[in-house]
């Protein structure tokens, strides 16, 4: 069994932008930040998967046909019970094609008796880990610390596999890129 998800994963560019604007709004981040090289937004989580579902699973992702999507991270935010601090991205809302995308992952994992998370998609980027509450800066201990609005065009998406190699956490099994009908 593997432990997977579906991904969008930001271009070097997209994550440099992001790194500057926490830095720049609420310097450096307390608890275990997440490497530069394993931020993504989480479309759908698989959870366990066999290994003989991999290959369907990437067959039916490759047919997938959405348009590309634009997110904008304008956020910064404690989540108090996961204990983590992360980037949203409030832009969701004005456009589902991101929605869509991650609703259709959701199907397709279900489709092959993949029990997928079910949770509403909720488009955020972790970047640190095991923060507690004392740690928080208390610009963030009220919500949300607003950021300089970093854009990033979602333009494919990834099956990872969550599991330490060489240093990182997670691993790219396979990507697709988004296409309009």
């Amino acid at each position: 069994m593997r432990r997977l998800f579906f991904a969008a994963r930001p271009a070097g560019c997209t994550s440099r932008a992001l790194a500057n604007a926490v830095a720049f709004a609420a310097g450096s981040l307390p608890g275990r930040p997440v490497e530069v090289a394993d931020w993504h937004v989480t479309l759908s989580f698989l959870g366990p998967v066999d290994d003989v579902r991999i290959e369907p699973l990437c067959r039916q992702s490759a047919a997938i046909e959405i348009a590309p999507f634009e997110l904008a991270f304008d956020r910064l935010e404690y989540w108090r019970r996961a204990k983590v601090l992360v980037a949203s991205a409030s832009q969701e809302a004005s456009d589902p094609t991101g929605r869509d995308l991650a609703e259709t992952l959701m199907r397709l994992a279900q489709g092959l008796a993949i029990k997928p998370d079910d949770k509403p998609w909720v488009p955020h980027l972790t970047l640190s880990r095991g923060v507690a509450s004392h740690e928080v800066p208390p610009s963030l201990t009220d919500g949300a610390l607003l950021l300089p609005a970093v854009p990033w065009s979602v333009e494919s998406f990834h099956l990872v596999e969550s599991r330490s190699v060489g240093g990182r956490r997670y691993q790219t099994l396979a990507s697709w890129p988004l296409r309009a009908l």
